[in-house]
């Protein structure tokens, strides 16, 4: 929502709403207040003229646009370092009502119920939390299967005990909701911690457990194959380069990764043999940080260019049209939005592409899949052009203006 003058607000409304209602918006939102009740809709939809044909719901989506800015830096006064609206729900609800299921029970108890966007097999929670718990999933699987079989090791160990409990019913209600994602996992990972700690401290105790050895054995050998390989990914280099011009360098970037991750993966397990229990804990652990920093540093930027985007966000950008709102059919509007400061909106059905192109009274400007492009009416593919094309991610984006 922009601000017209100090802590004032002036309300826009979409591109379809038509001048007349942006004028109106706007003559309004310099005499009303920023605590935007239901009041100020009201008297903005009564100011708007007959003739305009803008109708009440046009309005509440121009307001609700406008309500979702940015975060800002705290101004004075306010606490912590960032800020943003603090009405932006009450406001945002009351300018949509609709948001009301979409906020407080879609996306809550909707979860629950109904896969929305994240559906998966019952499985799924258990192999995440083993992948994203490396390189101590060997650790802590071995004790909570020793826990979950013997008698005699739950009752010797009451915290044992507790921690497997916790894992297993977060594990249990995570596979039977509808949504899986893995975020949902975070409170397991505390557990998962105190599991591997725990078998750490067995080793250092038992040095005879073959079986907790064997399984702290497997994290680090996965490591140093791993390093190995991308030591040698200068091999593959022309091929990739081919595919992505951008990724050049990749086969020295390969190695300085692939060497350090190498040589501490072998390092931990040189530890691991001599019974350093402390040792190998340590450099496993600085082996995961360095493939994290390498990855982050030398790896990810190639990765994120493709997948970003920033880059077509510029583009759109620099172009001279200045619709009121920009319609992305088949794309997430978010990105768009933050890299450019455009007014990208979500499209689920492409009418507001339609709708916007069909409109010669303002300009036009819309981002569209090319799988999603030809689902639109005829008569809006006839009224548009191709302005840029480019893949992001694994989709093709079109960027589109009227011919």
């Amino acid at each position: 929502m922009g601000e017209c003058g100090a802590g004032r607000a002036c309300a826009r409304v979409p591109l379809h709403a038509g001048r007349a209602a942006r004028a109106a918006a706007d003559q309004l939102g310099e005499e009303l207040e920023y605590d935007l009740r239901r009041s100020f809709l009201e008297a903005l939809v009564d100011a708007i003229p007959a003739e305009s044909a803008v109708n009440e719901e046009e309005i509440r989506l121009g307001i609700s646009f406008q309500l979702n800015g940015r975060p800002r830096f705290a101004k004075e006064g306010e606490g912590g370092w960032i800020a943003s609206d603090p009405r932006y729900l009450n406001g945002t609800m009351i300018a949509e009502p609709a948001l009301r299921e979409e906020l407080l029970y879609r996306q809550h108890v909707g979860r629950m119920t109904a896969a929305i966007s994240h559906p998966g097999p019952p499985w799924e929670p258990l192999l995440e939390l083993a992948a994203l718990s490396m390189p101590w999933t060997p650790l802590w699987l071995v004790l909570a299967y020793r826990t979950l079989r013997s008698r005699e090791v739950r009752a010797e160990d009451p915290g044992l005990r507790r921690a497997v409990a916790w894992v297993v019913v977060l594990l249990v209600f995570f596979s039977v909701i509808a949504e899986k994602r893995n975020v949902y996992l975070l409170p397991a990972y505390p557990a998962v911690a105190l599991l591997a700690a725990r078998a750490l401290t067995r080793m250092t105790a038992d040095r005879e457990d073959r079986v907790l050895r064997r399984a702290a054995a497997v994290a680090p050998a996965l490591l140093t194959i791993v390093g190995l390989a991308a030591c040698f990914a200068f091999l593959a280099t022309p091929a990739v380069i081919r595919k992505m011009p951008e990724a050049t360098g990749i086969g020295l970037r390969g190695l300085g990764l692939g060497l350090p991750v190498a040589a501490l993966g072998w390092s931990a397990l040189r530890a691991l043999r001599s019974g350093r229990v402390d040792a190998y804990a340590t450099r496993l652990a600085g082996t995961m940080a360095v493939l994290a920093l390498g990855v982050g540093f030398l790896i990810y930027p190639l990765v994120d260019v493709r997948k970003s985007a920033e880059g077509l966000a510029r583009i759109l950008a620099a172009r001279p049209e200045t619709p009121a709102s920009i319609p992305c059919y088949g794309v997430q509007p978010e990105g768009y939005r933050f890299y450019s400061g455009r007014p990208t909106v979500g499209d689920a059905t492409g009418e507001l592409v339609a709708r916007a192109a069909a409109d010669l009274e303002e300009p036009f400007l819309a981002l569209v899949t090319e799988a999603r492009f030809d689902e639109l009416p005829e008569a809006t593919r006839a009224a548009v052009e191709v302005a840029h094309r480019e893949q992001v991610g694994s989709r093709s984006v079109l960027l589109l203006t009227r011919r």
